[in-house]
């Protein structure tokens, strides 16, 4: 073997052993968020154009039979929604127990938030706009939906 293709295949093994070190180093240093679930809600009350007297909070039988999301790939959640049809406003933040269980959440919200803007687009236009407007998003294993006037506000609690 001659001495240029020693050096080639020491430049591409070093290349690569430098490579290698530096995705394990971006991994160990990924993002790690923490949102405080009970500060969140608490602003969104206090912050959100909620009329809180009509709302309830969102329990597993709203988790499965509406937003058809089964709880045991959540960690933890708030959220409110409305106790009648007359108004569209409701909030949903959920810890998600993976990544992958973040991202079934987020399917599962988009559908219905979906199918909640057309029923809002038959029913009250004056609320189908707020609908329109809502928010559908995740953050690392968070993942939520907003569907309020100032959805855009909220979201920055969030992000």
């Amino acid at each position: 073997m001659s001495r240029k293709t020693k050096y080639i295949i020491i430049f591409i093994g070093s290349f690569l052993v430098i490579l290698t070190l530096v995705y394990i180093f971006s991994l160990s240093f990924k993002e790690s968020i923490s949102i405080d679930m009970e500060q969140l809600d608490n602003s969104f009350k206090e912050k959100g154009d909620f009329n809180l007297s009509n709302m309830k909070d969102i329990d597993n039988d709203f988790l499965t039979s509406e937003l058809k999301i089964e709880p045991n790939n959540l960690e933890t959640y708030i959220g409110k929604v409305p106790l009648i049809s007359i108004s569209s406003s409701m909030y949903f933040v959920a810890k998600a127990t993976s990544e992958e269980s973040a991202e079934y959440i987020l399917e599962k919200l988009e559908e219905f938030s979906n199918s909640y803007e057309e029923y809002w687009s038959t029913y009250l236009l004056s609320e189908h706009t707020i609908v329109k407007n809502r928010k559908v998003g995740k953050r690392g294993k968070y993942v939520y939906l907003l569907v309020v006037e100032n959805s855009d506000e909220l979201e920055k609690y969030i992000n």
